[in-house]
């Protein structure tokens, strides 16, 4: 009688976690305080910050030289977005709010009180014409952010200071949607997915194959072996149609 696999089956697809990565970002490319600095009143940007602005903002001339150092919050907010979740959010502040609010299926806005690390958060005074300011919750209930007085970024209690709705201010908060992305496994893939490729293979070949989650020649032997037995291309790379044939598969 045919049986089926009871292990679990490897994936080829997986969520990115972009607001732990953002958090993560911000956290990492902080400034950090060097008062004592002549050309820095408050603080200096970490090597780290430089070599992701110089990255990323290629060709943005335009900037002034303050806003090249960090000292703009839609600069130092906008380069951590553009590192590591969006590319196309576009510069200054104005432009950058326009643009989660019209791209919905990438940044979600949630209430103020399910913020959570990784948030980009947006406030404007009320009554007061092109007065704003973005910056990027990070560590529970503390924020990185940018700003022309100050020069750095500076961790605060986003609940004191910004998460306090008042008659002067606005606020939203958007949470940079999370992404599925197809990733086949192949020669050079490592990790969970290949471990539980590896045992599948096992099951399925007879064969005894180190679980050791690195997808070497032996593993991809071992796949086309399969591949051949379920009728599939022998390409050696585990894709869609691959996993199809693996989850329908018995013996």
């Amino acid at each position: 009688m045919a049986s089926k696999y009871t292990g679990a089956y490897p994936s080829v697809y997986k969520t990115i976690d972009y607001q732990k990565k953002l958090a993560n970002e911000a956290n990492r490319l902080a400034y950090t305080s060097r008062p004592k600095e002549a050309h820095y009143p408050e603080g200096h940007p970490t090597s780290q910050w430089k070599a992701k602005q110089n990255e990323v903002a290629k060709g943005f001339k335009y900037w002034s030289k303050a806003s090249r150092e960090g000292a703009s919050c839609d600069v130092s907010s906008g380069i951590t977005i553009r590192s590591v979740y969006d590319r196309n959010i576009p510069l200054g502040l104005w432009k950058q709010l326009k643009y989660m609010k019209a791209h919905p299926e990438a940044y979600k806005k949630v209430s103020i009180a399910d913020a959570k690390a990784g948030d980009i958060g947006h406030y404007t005074k009320k009554g007061v014409k092109l007065k704003g300011h973005i910056f990027i919750l990070h560590d529970g209930d503390k924020i990185k952010e940018g700003s022309a007085g100050n020069w750095f970024f500076s961790t605060t209690s986003a609940r004191k200071a910004r998460l306090d709705m008042s008659d002067k201010k606005r606020l939203d908060i958007f949470r940079a949607v999370n992404k599925k992305v197809y990733t086949p496994l192949k020669k050079g893939s490592k990790g969970e997915e290949v471990k539980k490729l590896q045992k599948w293979l096992n099951w399925y070949l007879g064969s005894k194959l180190k679980i050791d989650g690195d997808f070497g020649k032996v593993t991809e032997s071992k796949v086309k072996q399969a591949q051949k037995k379920l009728s599939l291309k022998q390409d050696g790379v585990v894709g869609s149609k691959t996993i199809l044939k693996i989850e329908g598969a018995t013996k």
